[in-house]
């Protein structure tokens, strides 16, 4: 197209010869501004379809990323409301003396409830969007917000209590209670892939004799310190249960916003 600018600048410059040489000039610099013009443009929208293209790309991988960890979180949610409802089911037979209608079941749910497998929140995609500093692609203040708020939610130091409890306070008197060909059992059947409420929760054995109740019972009745390590962590089951609900919801609240925003793209 410039070509043709300038056939038809050099005509209208000839047919005034004294203002000739300032035309072509001026036409030269007026083409020139022109074609830098255009350039520009063309760079521009070819780096606003890079950055939308890349956008979308991130945007797609952060709802799989969602996803994944609605399905986790819910599962983990679901194991500690459980937790918390065995938790109650010991205290009423050790304390109560409540008819245990199936003895096996009770040993799993007994050492089960101690035990904790940690959520995990997928965090590749918002990692690379910070190390590359590609999160200011996302132009939008309120999805840029859902992201942070999500992502930045803290709870490495309800963690730590909550697994000192577990794992330091309650656990080890029922490991000591349990005796070891029980523990033999349950082990001989454990995937280190389980789930929450699948694994812990859910095996079965079917070992556990009269006599080994009885072992298990008497040993949690003389222990002084069992019934505190059992109120706190039914207490500490709920804790986690609403802990979590509350980062689903962040991840839903997230998840929502990032697929209405990627309807309006296309």
């Amino acid at each position: 197209m410039i070509p043709v600018f300038r056939k038809i600048r050099k005509k209208m410059a000839d047919d005034n010869r004294p203002l000739k040489y300032a035309r072509y000039a001026i036409g030269e610099i007026v083409l020139v501004v022109i074609g830098i013009l255009i350039a520009l443009q063309i760079n521009t929208w070819n780096e606003e379809r890079k950055s939308k293209k890349a956008t979308l790309v991130y945007m797609d991988r952060l709802i799989d990323d969602l996803k994944s960890d609605t399905i986790m979180l819910s599962d983990h949610i679901q194991a500690a409301v459980l937790k918390n409802q065995f938790c109650k089911k010991i205290r009423k037979i050790v304390d109560q003396k409540e008819i245990i209608l199936d003895t096996n079941d009770f040993v799993i749910k007994l050492q089960g409830v101690g035990r904790l497998l940690r959520p995990s929140v997928s965090t590749n995609t918002i990692d690379d969007l910070k190390s590359t500093g590609n999160l200011k692609l996302v132009k939008e203040l309120e999805i840029t917000n859902s992201i942070r708020n999500y992502y930045n939610f803290r709870f490495e130091w309800w963690f730590k209590e909550y697994t000192d409890q577990l794992v330091n306070g309650y656990l080890p008197i029922v490991v000591d209670a349990i005796p070891m060909h029980i523990h033999e059992e349950i082990l001989s059947g454990q995937n280190i892939s389980i789930t929450p409420t699948a694994g812990y929760l859910g095996r079965s054995i079917s070992n556990v004799s009269a006599e080994d109740l009885e072992f298990i019972l008497n040993y949690l009745e003389a222990n002084e310190d069992f019934d505190f390590q059992l109120k706190r962590i039914t207490r500490s089951h709920l804790v986690q249960a609403r802990l979590l609900t509350g980062l689903k919801a962040n991840a839903v609240s997230l998840l929502d916003d990032l697929e209405q925003w990627k309807q309006l793209q296309n």
